[in-house]
């Protein structure tokens, strides 16, 4: 990802870190603000969290293993 068309690293380990906590809160319930937030709400979590995971890895794989 690296590359004049790739995003900063500082903005690479903050969306990462954004991920990630995504990931650790698919299980609690609340308000929907978007589409978004409804369709994971909606979906396999057990399916869901690795992939966010491995997304964030690839974005920023220092973040990621913090």
């Amino acid at each position: 990802m690296t590359g004049k068309s790739a995003p900063e690293q500082e903005i690479r380990d903050r969306t990462a870190r954004e991920i990630l906590e995504r990931a650790e809160n698919l299980y609690r319930q609340g308000h929907w603000s978007s589409r978004i937030e409804m369709a994971i709400a909606q979906s396999d979590h057990a399916k869901l969290r690795p992939l966010l995971e491995e997304i964030a890895f690839a974005l920023s794989p220092g973040t990621a293993n913090k």
